[in-house]
């Protein structure tokens, strides 16, 4: 048997790395469900490498996911270009570097508000300002989800401690304001695909 061909500089057989790329243009294009395709995809690769870098407990390995998830969300529209080589290999990368921040070894990666946004250069200040606006339409137990994980950055078993709640609660409280926050500053003008 002959081995598959490669393209320059991957380490996945072309037909894999043409998969990738693509699904990655149409979920930059605003089509999640490309998007949820390619993280289906490899999410039993994202789970060994969870327990690879220490990543053992469920609620911890949500947490990681979320992390995860929200970093390639921030990345979205340079992401065909930085996957170089491999998605494979670029999730692994994201997943150590989550890991580390979600178990406290490294920094916590922050980025400016206005990198969250579309990549245009619209002033900090009203991207700080959307935010804003659309996190005072959240109701209050959300809203306080969004400050103890956002603003003051606590993990979920913090901020689940911090609400006397479990890491559940709160993980999915964050799924169900993450969605309306996306929505909402949509309407603003700072989407993904925008």
């Amino acid at each position: 048997m002959s081995k598959p061909e490669q393209l320059p500089g991957s380490g996945a057989p072309p037909e894999i790395y043409r998969r990738d790329q693509d699904l990655l243009r149409r979920w930059r294009g605003g089509e999640p469900a490309a998007g949820v395709e390619l993280l289906d995809h490899y999410k039993g690769l994202f789970y060994r490498t969870c327990r690879r870098f220490g990543a053992h407990r469920e609620e911890i390995v949500q947490e990681v996911w979320q992390e995860l998830v929200l970093a390639l969300l921030q990345r979205l529209p340079e992401l065909p270009e930085r996957v170089v080589a491999s998605f494979a290999g670029f999730l692994i990368w994201q997943t150590r570097a989550a890991t580390d921040r979600v178990l406290g070894r490294g920094p916590v990666a922050t980025q400016p508000i206005e990198e969250v946004a579309d990549g245009r250069d619209r002033g900090g200040f009203e991207a700080i300002e959307a935010i804003e606006h659309c996190k005072d339409k959240l109701p209050p137990g959300e809203k306080r989800i969004f400050d103890l994980r956002y603003l003051k950055g606590l993990s979920l078993q913090e901020a689940a401690s911090e609400l006397g709640s479990n890491a559940n609660a709160v993980g999915q409280g964050i799924f169900r304001l993450s969605r309306k926050m996306r929505e909402c500053l949509e309407r603003a003008g700072y989407g993904v695909g925008s």
